[in-house]
């Protein structure tokens, strides 16, 4: 009789195993499927700002670059800047005014992405690896201590654009630790400089804050959130430009 209990609990348990195996394995699949959904609808509302941008520069014959803002009201607002969708990260406050210092930029025709820090251009896979590497360097030295100032390479470069000359160069990264006062700041310094020397650096916490934006998640809501209010003006446009024609084409 309790061999059979016995045998009897075991197959309840390896059932509820297998039960909670599917479980998993179902709601993974759902997720990969829900993920693919997303990335398609991205697409998609990417392919249609596109070509609604084509469709009114091919209107145009001079200079002219026009801008499209998004939900104002939202939590962030984006905007098309010429063939760029601009999603901005962090404004600073630069003499009473509000400049924006780093965003992420996506071609609407290439639909490639960079990330935009004050005039300069980063890749976004790079920066983001290199981002989300140093978030969990900085966890991992919550307690770490020492009166001397430490620096450690992240054995990562990462190139940047000018965009004034468009030269490409490289810059090192590294971090810098300073126990005492509980600095974990991150550092990229132009590698190979003869004369002036680029530095730019980033302290803890935009480190941690910008690890939470550099994501696709956080583009997808972004443009979710702003797509129907860029769209709108868009085709506002648009129509301004069909009813001059119709004007222009009156007798």
């Amino acid at each position: 009789m309790r061999k059979k209990i016995f045998l009897l609990l075991c197959l309840v348990f390896i059932g509820c195993e297998k039960g909670t195996y599917k479980e998993g394995k179902i709601n993974q699949n759902q997720n990969l499927i829900r993920e693919k959904k997303l990335e398609q609808n991205l697409k998609s509302q990417i392919d249609n700002l596109d070509k609604s941008l084509k469709k009114i520069y091919s209107n145009t014959t001079g200079p002219l670059s026009y801008q499209f803002v998004g939900n104002e009201k939202g939590l962030v607002t984006t905007f098309i800047s010429g063939k760029d969708l601009v999603i901005p990260i962090l404004y600073e406050n630069i003499g009473n005014e509000l400049v924006l210092s780093i965003a992420i930029l996506i071609n609407l025709e290439t639909q490639s992405k960079q990330i935009f820090i004050d005039n300069l251009l980063l890749d976004y896979i790079q920066f983001k690896n290199l981002i989300s590497k140093a978030t969990k360097w900085i966890y991992k030295t919550d307690n770490f201590s020492s009166k001397f100032l430490l620096e450690k390479s992240l054995s990562e470069d990462i190139e940047i654009t000018f965009p004034q000359n468009k030269e490409r160069k490289k810059f090192e990264s590294f971090m810098v630790f300073d126990g005492e006062r509980n600095l974990r700041d991150l550092v990229l310094r132009e590698a190979d400089s003869k004369e002036t020397q680029t530095v730019i650096s980033f302290r803890r916490n935009k480190v941690i804050y910008l690890n939470d934006k550099i994501k696709d998640e956080f583009i997808q809501g972004a443009i979710h959130e702003n797509y129907d209010f860029m769209m709108e003006e868009m085709n506002t446009l648009e129509k301004a430009y069909s009813d001059l024609d119709e004007l222009l084409k009156a007798n």
